[in-house]
């Protein structure tokens, strides 16, 4: 019998490298708001979205919530370069 998921929402975005192809995918999830376990609800709906596929996890840096994961695969594939303190808000976002 397959465990039904209380109300777990996502947003997803791709990842793609300097040509363009897509290459990953970011994976943001929220659920569990008001259920007394909201860890073994977003642990359930990660599970059955990654399947057996390697991925990356984040969690919030201050640990104080529960409702939210990130999910991230094909980290490995990106285009990286060196660091020379650009700014997250450098980039023009929309409604920005």
């Amino acid at each position: 019998m397959e465990t039904v998921i209380p109300k777990v929402t996502i947003a997803e975005n791709e990842l793609k490298n300097n040509e363009g192809k897509v290459i990953g995918k970011v994976a943001v999830f929220i659920g569990g708001l008001g259920m007394s376990n909201p860890k073994a609800i977003l642990d359930n709906a990660v599970a059955k979205y990654v399947q057996d596929v390697p991925y990356y996890q984040y969690i919030s840096s201050g640990l104080d919530n529960p409702w939210l994961r990130v999910i991230m695969y094909g980290v490995d594939a990106m285009d990286f370069k060196e660091f020379n303190e650009q700014k997250i808000i450098e980039h023009t976002f929309a409604g920005a």
